[in-house]
């Protein structure tokens, strides 16, 4: 897990390299902070929208999340 960018810019990348599922806690990504707890997130290579405070990562997945505000989900 590694990150780039910043503030509303900011882009997540997750990898499982595993051959398991792997379950993932915002919490475990070091993002503490209550507004990006209670928020939707993007993965922008598949365009799932996430909005649970975890993630269920396939084997050998890949994910490169961002948060995503109602201006962002409504393509604004």
């Amino acid at each position: 897990v590694f990150c780039r960018g910043e503030g509303k810019d900011k882009l997540w990348f997750v990898h499982n390299f595993t051959e398991k599922n792997y379950n993932l806690s915002f919490l475990d990504l070091k993002i503490n902070q209550k507004s990006h707890l209670n928020t939707q997130w993007k993965d922008c290579l598949s365009d799932e929208i996430i909005s649970k405070p975890y993630l269920l990562l396939k084997p050998y997945s890949v994910l490169w999340l961002m948060q995503i505000n109602e201006e962002k989900l409504n393509g604004r």
